[in-house]
């Protein structure tokens, strides 16, 4: 219920950024049109990208769960039938390898913020 309720946030924050940008355009526009035709781009360049990397983080997420399920598929393959686990083998781990993956890559790029990890490791 918290993870829809954060993720109806996250949208609706895209949205009302999307109107402010029209919003600002508007208010900027006498001054100059160009100009505040350039700040409403960027604008909705930003909330687009923005969008996009809160939806990936999304779907990693779900991908961690369903590959979660199928590290249980497999080990309780193993446990009950070796002979159906040889065959779902490649299969029930490729969910968790793309998310495990997508996990990997998100935290390449954006790293941590190492200040903040030292303030939380000394308090």
């Amino acid at each position: 219920m918290v993870f829809r309720v954060g993720l109806a946030g996250e949208m609706l924050t895209c949205v009302i950024d999307v109107a402010l940008a029209m919003i600002l355009y508007v208010l900027l526009k006498p001054a100059s049109r160009n100009l505040a035709l350039l700040a409403a781009l960027f604008r909705v360049t930003f909330v687009g990208v923005y969008a996009v990397a809160k939806l990936f983080l999304v779907a990693v997420v779900i991908l961690l769960v369903i590959g979660r399920m199928g590290y249980l598929t497999n080990s309780f393959a193993q446990i009950v039938a070796s002979t159906l686990a040889a065959t779902l083998f490649p299969w029930s781990l490729l969910p968790g390898f793309v998310a495990e993956l997508g996990l990997a890559l998100r935290l390449i790029v954006k790293g941590i913020d190492v200040p903040k990890w030292e303030a939380r490791a000394q308090s």
